[in-house]
């Protein structure tokens, strides 16, 4: 996800082509989970790129002014620009994620709510990743329901998208919840898990060595969390 949406942001640079630009950006937001990432994809440039887009209001044009001013943190501008393209274009899934990752940026977080259900009830059947990552989020840290099922449920559906791990680690540790295992379990990934004194960079370390090995550990783990019941 993160290299379509660097080539996204060449495209623009190299030639200004919101077409070509807003295909690889739409690609890249249909297959990430976690868009954190793309915040460190736009370093300097966007604001030529926004000048090129504004006052444009082709499909793509808008597209691109409502994405660049996400990621570059211009978030009343991304929500104008969603806003004028729905006006316009209709709704989708996308803009409408947009739309949503903005508010909640800007702490509308009962709009960004409203939006998710939306895009899930009208584009994904429910099965939209990064709005169920999204949404679980904000369930946890903002609306005092239960998130964390899903975030669980989330790294079996994307197991390569790590840093759930680190997500539903902090988000566990806010609740004072520790995962349910055994006094004679010897599972190293547990252990740190559970650890409040050890950092998350820590953790992944010790994550990361059975992670890619794919090992009996990584597995005890993956099973232990998958059964984790919260309230």
């Amino acid at each position: 996800a993160k290299v379509l949406f660097t080539k996204g942001v060449e495209k623009l640079q190299e030639r200004g082509s919101s077409l070509d630009a807003a295909r690889l950006f739409n690609r890249a937001l249909d297959c990430v989970v976690c868009d954190d990432c793309f915040f460190e994809c736009l370093v300097d440039g966007q604001e030529k790129i926004l000048e090129k887009c504004h006052g444009n209001t082709n499909e793509e044009a808008l597209f691109v002014e409502a994405i660049i001013n996400l990621y570059s943190g211009v978030y009343d501008n991304s929500i104008s620009a969603c806003d004028k393209y729905v006006q316009l274009y209709g709704e989708t899934a996308n803009i409408l994620y947009i739309k949503a990752r903005a508010c909640s940026l800007s702490y509308d977080y009962e709009t960004a709510d409203q939006l998710h259900d939306e895009i899930l009830e009208k584009f994904d059947n429910g099965t939209n990743l990064k709005v169920l990552y999204r949404g679980a989020i904000l369930n946890e840290e903002y609306c005092k329901i239960d998130g964390l099922s899903i975030l669980v449920q989330l790294v079996e559906l994307a197991p390569h998208t790590l840093n759930l791990h680190t997500i539903i680690r902090n988000l566990m540790q806010k609740r004072n919840i520790s995962l349910n295992v055994s006094e004679e379990s010897e599972n190293c990934i547990y252990a740190g898990f559970n650890n409040t004194k050890l950092d998350n960079e820590a953790f992944m370390e010790i994550f990361m060595s059975h992670y890619a090995e794919n090992d009996d550990t990584y597995k005890e783990y993956l099973d232990i969390l998958s059964k984790q019941i919260f309230g």
